[in-house]
């Protein structure tokens, strides 16, 4: 049977839902669950990009024993990312959003420019998690892998 494979990667949980159309009604089916506990590395919260890869890998096999998976999508925060080299190395761990490193960062941007203008020209809520704040800590905290980066990949 044809199917879609959707995985769902959320705070503290992933899982694994196939979705198909029988007598014209969409069914889903959930066909793994899984943790999703960050860890720490070098002193920061952390996605264990290891371990959910290996699950994202065991969800398609479970998918395609029962069903034929004509495309795959996958959920996330969305505000994470890993920085690549240009030899495709990750350079550092992606930082959950939950980590602290972000802390009292709005009041160091807002000494830069104003809030409100940032949010105008991004259009993104001003909340600390968010990627652009991220990649500010980044910059300050770890400029030789922030200056080394050739892609950004969003989690």
């Amino acid at each position: 049977m044809e199917a879609v494979l959707v995985i769902d990667l959320g705070a503290t949980s992933g899982r694994a839902i196939v979705g198909y159309l029988s007598e014209n009604k969409l069914v889903m089916e959930e066909i793994n669950r899984f943790s999703n506990l960050p860890i720490r590395v070098k002193g920061y919260l952390s996605w264990d990009v290891d371990f959910l890869l290996a699950k994202i890998l065991e969800s398609i096999r479970l998918a395609n024993t029962s069903y034929k998976i004509l495309s795959i999508g996958i959920d996330t925060w969305g505000v994470d990312f890993g920085l690549i080299d240009n030899e495709g190395k990750l350079l550092l761990q992606p930082v959950h959003y939950r980590d602290e490193r972000t802390k009292g960062v709005l009041k160091e941007i807002s000494e830069m420019t104003e809030l409100e203008k940032l949010y105008s020209e991004t259009g993104n809520q001003i909340m600390e998690i968010n990627t652009l704040f991220q990649l500010f800590k980044a910059r300050q905290e770890s400029p030789d892998s922030f200056y080394k980066t050739n892609k950004m990949k969003v989690l």
